[in-house]
């Protein structure tokens, strides 16, 4: 039996999303009334409500951080703070992005990674999703990218922690260019990454709440895990009988129950 439970009051979640504004993402979606970026800030605000959402009825997380770092030539990392999910300032910039410039995919990426493993250091999360929303077809793939991920798979490992990535590209005609993009991001994203292509964009609301989705489900049932440990440790417990408990089984028993 694990001496040392998780503590539910520790999990701090983080997401990060790499936003493509290039001036293709105002072209007009599959259902001709909105732009891809229309779309796909209706799936970023759809993942935030369900991380929001979920915790608030679970209780899965201590807290909940979100940030978004929209792309063209470069990636503004400071137009968006890291903040909580439900932050309304994230709302309004959001809501108020433009579209335009060019699509500097790995520049971006790579930039954005220097100052994830930064984020990661200071805020200890526990999980962090990172998602990468692009139309963009560049086609040259960079080793540096796959180090900076693995440099954060190291960094949550060592807190037991877990990095969840995706990255949806929309492409309502592919190409053989996208297609090399599509297999360079498979290349440098952690094992176990999804690389979706989107080729109607009004999916993409539903398969962000989806990503968001999984790792709750994966965190719920973490909790109920610690749930059967406490009820276990409880039985362990009363078999002393009459003899008093063991100042380390009452101290383990506490802690389990504060944190479920």
């Amino acid at each position: 039996m694990n001496t040392n439970p998780v503590d539910i009051k520790k999990f701090v979640r983080v997401s990060v999303v790499l936003l493509d504004v290039s001036g293709s993402m105002n072209m007009t979606g599959d259902n001709a009334r909105t732009t891809r970026l229309m779309d796909a800030k209706a799936a970023l605000q759809g993942l935030r409500d369900q991380i929001s959402d979920s915790n608030r009825k679970l209780g899965l997380w201590k807290t909940c951080w979100f940030k978004i770092v929209p792309f063209n030539f470069s990636p503004d990392l400071t137009q968006f703070p890291m903040a909580l999910v439900d932050d309304q300032q994230t709302t309004s910039r959001l809501q108020s992005l433009g579209a335009g410039g060019g699509t500097a995919i790995w520049s971006s990426l790579e930039a954005t990674l220097d100052q994830l493993a930064n984020w990661c250091s200071n805020l200890e999360p526990t999980h962090v999703d990172f998602i990468l929303l692009t139309d963009g077809e560049e086609n040259s793939s960079s080793a540096s990218a796959r180090s900076k991920f693995a440099h954060i798979e190291a960094l949550l490992a060592g807190t037991k922690g877990t990095l969840k990535c995706a990255c949806f590209v929309i492409c309502p005609q592919p190409s053989s260019s996208l297609s090399r993009f599509t297999d360079a991001m498979r290349s440098v994203m952690p094992a176990g990454s999804d690389v979706l292509t989107v080729t109607d964009t009004t999916q993409l609301p539903s398969m962000c709440v989806t990503f968001g989705a999984q790792v709750t489900q994966r965190k719920e049932k973490t909790k109920q895990d610690l749930e059967i440990e406490l009820v276990q440790r409880m039985l362990d417990a009363m078999k002393v009988g009459n003899k008093a408990l063991q100042k380390d089984q009452v101290e383990m028993i506490n802690r389990l129950s504060d944190n479920c």
